[in-house]
């Protein structure tokens, strides 16, 4: 008899913070950056991911 190993299950977790914080009064045209973290949740490595953001509305 074989032992058969599980194969691991890929995944990750997206967080975006906005700077100044959410909820702040910001004045139209000026800038909000935002940081994006990435974490490796899964059992094996990721490669060729990309990141696309566009504000809701436009």
């Amino acid at each position: 008899m074989e032992a058969v190993k599980p194969e691991a299950s890929g995944g990750y977790s997206l967080r975006v913070t906005p700077s100044p914080a959410s909820g702040t009064t910001r004045w139209p045209g000026v800038p909000i950056a935002c940081t994006t973290t990435v974490a490796n949740t899964g059992g094996h490595t990721l490669t060729g991911m990309a990141i696309t953001a566009q504000p809701a509305g436009w």
